[in-house]
């Protein structure tokens, strides 16, 4: 996101380096959510995502660095999340 193409209370919000990737999971658990609709996902596997999943930036960066792609590293940091808090049986 470009600073001179956003608003001050945009800006503050999406330059918090978190909120990317915060939102990025919020958008992958309503994805859950539409799939224990479908029968695909159980509700004891969504309960245990949303307990254990965590986001943590300098991780991701870390990640990112041997990647390079923010979307692979999230998703590697988010499963390295679910598998210290437990739930890691839920790929």
């Amino acid at each position: 996101m470009l600073k001179r193409y956003t608003l001050p209370a945009m800006r503050q919000l999406w330059l918090r380096p978190e909120t990317k990737f915060e939102e990025w999971l919020r958008v992958e658990i309503a994805n859950l959510n539409a799939r224990i609709v479908e029968g695909t996902v159980s509700i004891e596997a969504l309960d245990a995502i949303e307990r254990g999943a965590k986001v943590n930036v300098d991780r991701i960066e870390e990640l990112e660095a041997e990647f390079n792609h923010d979307m692979i590293a999230f998703v590697v940091q988010i499963q390295e999340s679910l598998e210290a808090a437990g739930a890691g049986k839920y790929k």
